[in-house]
């Protein structure tokens, strides 16, 4: 098929520019080199279907030069060139997979034509032979997927086919975050766990955020069309080639699959980019139906919660007047108890806080009373409700008011996300510690935080921590995080998290000025 490329290597200048001039008056792209050497230099630049090499050369032979060929791109055939065509030498190049020969001298064009094109009609049956196996493969592998209902042993398998139908040694699947427009890693080989607990990646922006844009695979090896674009991405030396493709589904991209080689030399194929966007698809598919059960699941054990908090908020109700109305007779009739009917009067108040707050949780709404309120007695309010739970622990408090202007928020509802932390905090600190909770203002953002020196998360931990229903606790419920993400993103802010194992950790909740 004409425009195929051939690599002719031959120590013979006259050979050398004969055979390039029939091939490309044969409409064939044609390179030539003089030495083995040469030859490997540019394969591993660029990719050939079909090596004329001459057997007999300075350095390395022509049998030795196809073999290492045949190692940086096992879809290459050759031809060998001889001018002593011995039985023996015959053999041995059939053994080596050579596809045909030609005797010198070079001097009839359709002689070379009717070799070339037998050589490449025998390569295009090879890869085709290959594709068809791979998709077979494909096959097989799609009954795993399809058989899986765990969505992280999904991800896990999925990752496993690719990386072992087109020999890979690293690679990764990214999921959107729909919130962030950002890719994480949810599946990785090869990578550091700091890279995957850190790595953010912004849709549009290089390398994986820009391949969630482009419907068709990306190759990354410096003859692909792809390479000069990303180049100045491509930092990571160790990579020989990479492979990436974006899951696609109807209501738009959900993630990217990067695959990676790592062996100088060895590059990916058009039948692997094929067998690679196949695979994607099929994951895809599969990913968005896991889901869309694990939603559809969500909403059932939210409706169930929601009629929970309901049924208990009705049949509190009555309880929590009496207690209060007892409260305000006992202060009434003994001043001197003021005090401590405060603390009951606010108790009963957080105690219908948090089921209020679960109660709108579950329903998907939100009931804010924002009004303008001073940072620092805000916080010193907190402080002080706080340290009366604190007695009797061995946790010291520390207050840190380097903001004291307004704020806009419900005060309620940020002192109750506050308090949802400051448990959590006490939690992980179950031999005493520092609990840390401050104020400060970053450009046009007023943060609130809570530190704690406890045991830390480790990264899965930390990645999941805001999921509804993820608890590390034996009876949480798993919503104490949700819940505050919840108030913080109704008012227009985000939650940020900052831990490690055995150091400690920071929930940061940032609200617009």
């Amino acid at each position: 098929m004409p425009g195929e490329k051939i690599l002719v290597v031959d120590d013979e200048e006259l050979v050398r520019t004969a055979c390039v001039g029939m091939l490309e008056g044969l409409g064939y792209q044609a390179v030539a080199v003089a030495s083995g050497e040469e030859a490997l230099a540019l394969a591993r630049q660029q990719k050939f279907d079909l090596a004329l090499l001459d057997n007999i050369m300075p350095g390395l032979s022509g049998l030795e030069t196809f073999t290492a060929l045949q190692e940086l791109d096992d879809e290459i055939v050759g031809v060998m060139i001889t001018g002593y065509g011995t039985l023996e030498v015959a053999i041995e190049a059939i053994q080596r997979g050579f596809a045909g020969f030609l005797l010198k001298p070079l001097d009839e064009v359709a002689r070379l034509q009717a070799v070339v094109e037998q050589a490449l009609a025998r390569r295009r049956l090879m890869v085709e032979n290959a594709r068809l196996r791979a998709l077979a493969s494909l096959n097989q592998a799609g009954e795993q997927i399809i058989a899986t209902t765990d969505l992280g042993e999904l991800l896990e398998l999925a990752l496993r086919i690719a990386l072992r139908e087109v020999e890979a040694e690293a690679g990764s699947l990214m999921l959107v975050d729909p919130e962030r427009r950002e890719l994480t890693i949810k599946a990785s080989v090869g990578l550091s766990p700091e890279v995957v607990a850190t790595a953010r990646v912004p849709l549009g922006q290089p390398i994986a955020g820009c391949v969630a844009t482009i419907p068709r695979a990306v190759c990354l090896q410096p003859d692909s069309p792809d390479y000069e674009r990303f180049a100045a991405h491509c930092q990571r030396e160790e990579i020989a080639a990479a492979l990436n493709v974006r899951l696609f589904v109807g209501r738009g991209v959900i993630g990217v699959l990067n695959l990676n080689k790592l062996r100088a030399g060895t590059r990916f194929s058009s039948a692997d980019a094929e067998l690679v966007v196949a695979l994607a698809r099929l994951v895809a598919a599969a990913i968005e139906r896991l889901q869309g059960e694990e939603e559809k699941s969500r909403q059932e054990r939210l409706a169930s919660i929601g009629r929970a908090a309901s049924s208990i908020m009705h049949d509190l109700r009555g309880p929590l007047t009496a207690i209060l109305g007892a409260a305000e007779l006992i202060a009434e009739h003994a001043p001197h108890t003021t005090r401590y009917t405060d603390i009951i009067q606010a108790e009963v108040d957080r105690a219908t806080d948090m089921a209020n707050e679960l109660l709108l949780y579950a329903r998907g709404t939100t009931d804010l009373q924002p009004a303008r309120h001073s940072a620092g007695e805000f916080l010193q309010e907190t402080a002080a409700f706080l340290q009366r739970e604190l007695e009797g622990t061995n946790i010291e408090l520390e207050t840190v008011l380097e903001f004291t202007g307004e704020v806009s928020m419900d005060a309620r509802k940020i002192q109750r996300a506050l308090f949802n932390l400051t448990s959590n905090a006490q939690e992980a600190m179950p031999h005493g510690g520092t609990l840390t909770l401050g104020a400060r203002q970053v450009e046009k953002w007023v943060e609130f935080y809570v530190r704690d020196t406890g045991y830390g998360m480790s990264p899965e931990v930390r990645e999941r921590c805001f999921e509804p229903f993820f608890s590390t606790k034996l009876h949480g419920t798993g919503l104490g995080l949700a819940i505050v993400q919840g108030i913080v993103a109704a008012h227009g802010g985000e939650v940020q998290v900052e831990s490690e194992e055995g150091m400690g950790t920071t929930f940061t909740l940032r609200l617009p000025l």
